[in-house]
Formats: structure tokens, C-alpha cells, sequence
């Protein structure tokens, strides 16, 4: 490993010593680290047999899903309500309630397709009182949009949700009028394949997508 970090690295010096104190160091981490360690298939079905109340939270989005998001534009992994099972080891009759937690609007982070992107006054307003600015140094802010009801019932498809907690309504609050995404269609003209209402996976066609809205006055 020092070789290898010493060929690729100009001025990385590699000797016993260091390697020594490597390994003693990632021992310190073990020693406090191992309190926290269990075999989580055997610690997760004890606690359901107990009858223990489980909270799971998944990150990320449905959208960013490697098997259902906007590929490739997506994380590594399943975000979705399926890597429940799958993650901890339980199985799918255990799970309960599944609560989707959307936004009033919608965001992106990075590249990838975005049809109904805002653009303009309406965008800053949005992400200022949304307070979407990336969370990591160096990140850029959030793109921003209206809230996309098509993609929405096609991540409540995915993960079967027995709820919704709707967030960040407050943000709204500033903008005279208020837009929902409601379906997609061609923007050369043609009519989306199979249902102008159900969410587009192809991610060539996205780029071609336009968003039609319903428009809403503030109360």
C-alpha cells in the first residue's frame, strides 16, 4: 500500500515505522469502535421479535435511486424504501408504516436532467427562503423547481408509501403564485410515449421533456 502511495504521490515517504504506526493507530480505532459493532441481521430481528419499535431513515431520494432514478445520474445505491429489507437484513412483512418525506417544491443537486428547472427571480427567491445552498464546502446551491407531481406518484409507485410528510410550505409563502408540475409532453411537438402523466426513465427523452403546470394563487 506505501508503495503504491508512493509511486502515485511525489514527496510520500514510506518506511517500517510509518507502517507500525499505522497499524497501531487503526488498532486505538478498533478498541473504541467495537461497542458499536454487532451482526445487525441477528441484533435488527431480535428487536422485532421483542416487538421494539423501529425508526428507519433512508437519505438521498428516490430519484437518485441506481435501479429507478435518473441514470446515470444517480448514487451508488438504493435509496428506495426496498433497501429496507435489504440493508438490514428484515423482512418485508415486518415493515409497517412508510412515511415519504417530499418537499413543497422540488430540488436537484449537480447535473442531470431537470425539465422544470426555475430560472430567474422566481429560482432565487425559492432557494433563498428554502435555504438551498449545498451542505458540503465547495458545493454549489441547489437547483430549484416547482413541485414535479409526476415524479412524485412515480416515487410513491416505487415505495408504496402509507403517507406523505410534506415539508417547507413556508417557502412559498413569498411567491405570488404557486406551480405544480401536473404532466410531461415532447417539447418538439409529439406526445410522450404510453401516458403524458407517468414519469419518464429514459434519460434521452427527459432532456426533451417540457413540464406542463397548473397554476395556483397564493391564499
Amino acid at each position: 500500500m506505501f508503495r503504491d502511495a508512493s509511486s502515485r504521490f511525489e514527496g510520500f515517504k514510506d518506511s517500517v515505522d510509518m507502517l507500525y504506526e499505522e497499524v497501531e493507530r487503526y488498532k486505538r480505532f478498533a478498541k473504541r469502535l467495537e461497542p458499536f459493532i454487532a451482526d445487525t441481521v441477528h441484533f435488527v430481528n431480535e428487536l422485532i421479535k421483542q416487538k421494539k419499535k423501529i425508526l428507519v431513515e433512508g437519505g438521498q431520494a428516490t430519484m437518485l435511486d441506481i435501479n429507478f432514478g435518473t441514470y446515470p445520474f444517480v448514487t451508488s445505491s438504493s435509496p428506495s424504501a426496498g433497501e429496507i429489507c435489504t440493508g438490514l437484513g428484515m423482512g418485508p412483512r415486518c415493515l409497517r408504516d412508510i412515511t415519504g418525506v417530499v418537499k413543497a417544491y422540488t430540488t436537484r443537486v449537480g447535473s442531470g436532467p431537470f425539465p422544470h428547472e426555475l430560472l430567474g427571480e422566481d429560482d432565487d427567491l425559492l432557494r433563498a427562503a428554502g435555504k438551498e445552498f449545498g451542505t458540503a464546502t465547495g458545493c454549489p446551491p441547489r437547483r430549484c423547481s416547482w413541485l414535479d407531481i409526476v415524479a412524485l406518484k412515480y416515487s410513491c409507485q416505487i415505495n408504496g408509501f402509507s403517507s406523505l410528510n410534506l415539508t417547507k410550505l413556508d417557502a412559498l409563502s413569498k411567491l405570488s403564485k404557486v406551480k405544480l408540475g401536473v404532466y410531461y409532453r415532447r417539447n418538439d411537438g409529439k406526445k410522450v410515449r404510453h401516458s403524458q402523466h407517468i414519469f419518464i426513465v429514459q434519460i434521452q427523452l427527459i432532456y426533451w421533456t417540457d413540464v406542463s403546470y397548473s397554476i395556483h394563487n397564493r391564499f
